[in-house]
């Protein structure tokens, strides 16, 4: 396969920069769309782990969780063993705050219990978690874009208008403080690194979706619009976690609520993991699945490789069952990239935009589909 200098520089950018530290899905959103119940089993892609345990709290049969960067693994291999060794407060601090106070001695307690290859990453990274650092979710690839965004903000001197923008109870007077606060944002040298493909790898946007998405700050500005005007971001836990909103608390269905701790801890033995491509699980395993969280996946293949994408889907038929669920979200206007014979087994229904305009806190796709097999 013959790849272009922006696709190397990409696979360079994932490869570096470590981990993602936190899902950029809305799970409550897959949660409700998917309608897990005990006798669910769900394979998913890892991401940063947070969306398979808030999976956990449906209380499925299974969840089996595969990542081609064990990193990621890693990540999910910490949460878990914090989750089964520790108690809410540890967990909370680590994977909320991403820092603590005694981040050495708990780490210490469980990372025996850690497999080798997460023991390997955490053993020369569990700085990450350091009461004085800049937290879990500041490193890495998002964690990069994110200190840039909030430099940005603060060299523009916006920090005061966004704290009003995410508290302003009023639509009407969101929109004149959005209206106001984007005309700083998108000028001067910062409108041209807000499309430059490096600065978008580091977000974790392959070329595939920035040449799919086009102009970039119309895209970026609908999205912004949604969560801090047409919802409200004062309790948003994906941008107000990296802009660093004040007060900001888990809700009732997060799996970082204290209430939802016991359940995290009672059901954490049915998720497993692997470092593997789910093309690969797939074709070594004989385990049949109800549900299929791809994420964005397809969306790297779409230009790169039409061959494995055919083959994930001839696949996924196989290991599905009547009636299995399939959700993914993609950077294109529409999905005339799944190959014909999918079509013929599953039924696709792109999920109303209303719906998601209320609902998905985080709106960085053009779409979000739901698949259900004949």
């Amino acid at each position: 396969m013959n790849l272009s200098f922006s696709h190397l520089w990409f696979r360079f950018i994932h490869q570096s920069f470590l981990i993602y530290a936190m899902c950029w899905e809305d799970e409550q959103v897959d949660r409700s769309l998917l309608g897990f119940d005990t006798s669910s089993n769900i394979l998913m892609i890892t991401s940063a782990g947070c969306n398979a345990l808030s999976y956990l709290l449906d209380e499925p049969n299974l969840i089996h969780s595969v990542d081609i960067n064990y990193r990621q693994n890693a990540l999910l291999d910490l949460k878990l063993k914090m989750i089964k060794y520790t108690d809410q407060s540890s967990f909370y601090n680590f994977f909320w705050y991403g820092k603590s106070k005694n981040y050495l001695e708990i780490y210490d307690s469980i990372k025996s219990t850690l497999a080798p290859e997460s023991r390997y990453f955490w053993n020369t990274h569990i700085h990450y978690f350091k009461a004085n650092g800049k937290g879990l979710i500041f490193y890495g690839g998002s964690g990069v874009f994110a200190r840039f965004l909030n430099l940005v903000i603060k060299r523009k001197r916006l920090r005061t208008s966004i704290l009003e923008l995410a508290t302003e109870t009023d639509l009407t007077n969101r929109e004149i403080q959005f209206k106001q606060i984007e005309k700083k944002l998108w000028s001067g040298l910062e409108k041209k690194l807000w499309s430059s493909s490096v600065f978008l790898s580091l977000a974790g946007i392959p070329i595939e979706q920035q040449k799919a998405i086009g102009d970039i700050h119309l895209f970026c500005r609908k999205s912004l619009k949604q969560i801090f005007v047409d919802q409200g971001a004062v309790n948003n836990p994906y941008w107000g976690r990296y802009l660093c909103l004040p007060a900001l608390t888990p809700d009732d269905n997060s799996v970082y609520h204290p209430s939802n701790f016991l359940t995290l801890k009672r059901n954490v033995d049915k998720i497993t993991f692997q470092t593997i491509s789910i093309i690969h699980h797939l074709e070594n395993t004989f385990q049949n699945y109800t549900h299929f969280v791809l994420l964005d996946h397809m969306d790297w293949l779409v230009n790169n490789n039409k061959h494995q994408l055919n083959r994930l889907w001839e696949l996924i038929i196989d290991r599905s069952e009547s009636n299995s669920k399939i959700l993914f979200r993609t950077a294109f206007s529409d999905i005339n990239f799944i190959p014909l014979v999918a079509h013929h087994f599953f039924n696709f229904k792109k999920i109303d935009n209303d719906l998601l305009l209320k609902h998905d806190r985080v709106g960085t796709y053009t779409g979000t589909y739901i698949g259900i097999k004949k």
